[in-house]
């Protein structure tokens, strides 16, 4: 992925409507420079539905959860610098209004967000969100789960390549 014109596209279906909980689990290879966003659904700039996650792109050098439709919110992690050069686990799990961030297993903070969560019609991409808006890198292994997980996984359980 290149972050411009390079990304997977997933037609929009029903499975991706979240609600009160869910999961979005990936590996992303390096340090991604600030900016990064690895997946979402996004209609559009300015306050079209859409929700996306990404690497400093609201607060410099944290992880980011964007949602915008009935209520608006960037979520941030705690102050993250994942490893260069290997296979880094990102996981954000939403369970009711508690925004939970872990990488490579260890939680790295949460917020709180009240309110509906957006229903884009947009395709769900990886590597992209909208124009400027992408990854220049690797990810691989992307789980999104209609629950919030217990347990999430460890930089452990991955091979390099």
């Amino acid at each position: 992925m290149n972050g411009a014109s390079s990304y997977v596209s997933i037609p929009a279906i029903s499975a991706y409507n979240f609600s009160s909980a869910f999961s979005v689990d990936l590996w992303f290879y390096g340090s991604p420079a600030n900016g990064s966003v690895f997946l979402g659904q996004d209609n559009g700039g300015g306050t079209q539905n859409k929700w996306f996650v990404d690497y400093g792109y609201f607060t410099s050098g944290s992880f980011d959860f964007h949602e915008n439709g009935s209520t608006y919110g960037f979520l941030s992690s705690d102050a993250a610098s994942p490893a260069s050069a290997t296979w880094n686990n990102l996981a954000v799990v939403k369970d009711g209004s508690l925004y939970s961030f872990y990488l490579n297993g260890s939680g790295i903070g949460s917020q709180t967000l009240s309110g509906t969560f957006p229903q884009p019609t947009a395709p769900f991409t990886i590597g992209y969100a909208e124009p400027g808006l992408g990854y220049n890198g690797l990810i691989d292994d992307v789980a999104l789960y209609n629950r919030a997980l217990v347990r999430v996984r460890s930089a452990g359980t991955r091979c390099n390549p």
